[in-house]
């Protein structure tokens, strides 16, 4: 886990999940960090790159993924929107559930908040089951406790029904 900016007390703690299975994963994800650094908010804590098979949809290649902690002023809904809008900068376009994806970024917590939004939905309502994310999560997170479940990142990690293997990279 490297730490990359100070604490902003009064900014919120959003925690997103990176993924890219096209192209050159490793690049996609770095250029997101930065495009997420320039446009949502200091960026804290990113994870070691993850590598497990595609989650839903298996007949695609392997994805990595990574866990980012950032500090935004930002609300949920413009968090949200600037995610998009750099998905789609960085060529992401979406046809099909599960599809093979240049770039992903998903808002897993913010805050401490549940929102229940056509929209949005945070925590992810998947987060407990997929290990890929859990295992980015645990990292930078560990003791972090799902506002909903109340078990810690780490916790979860070590219950979650996914037999799929998250590699660290």
């Amino acid at each position: 886990m490297r730490t990359l900016a100070p604490y902003k007390m009064n900014w919120n703690k959003v925690i997103l999940l990176t993924g890219s299975n096209q192209g050159n994963p490793r690049l996609q994800l770095s250029q997101a960090c930065r495009n997420i650094a320039t446009n949502m908010g200091d960026v804290v804590a990113v994870s070691q790159l993850h590598r497990t098979q595609a989650w839903g949809n298996t007949d695609q290649q392997a994805f990595l993924n990574q866990a980012i902690e950032i500090r935004t002023p930002f609300s949920p809904l413009m968090c949200l929107q600037k995610a998009l809008a750099i998905e789609k900068s960085m060529g992401r376009t979406r046809n099909i559930k599960w599809e093979p994806r240049v770039i992903d970024i998903d808002i897993i917590f913010y805050n401490s908040q549940v929102i229940n939004m056509p929209q949005l939905k945070v925590p992810h309502p998947h987060v407990q089951d997929r290990k890929f994310a859990l295992a980015c999560l645990a990292q930078i997170i560990p003791g972090y406790r799902h506002p909903v479940l109340g078990k810690s990142m780490k916790n979860l990690l070590a219950i979650t029904p996914d037999t799929l293997e998250a590699v660290a990279i």
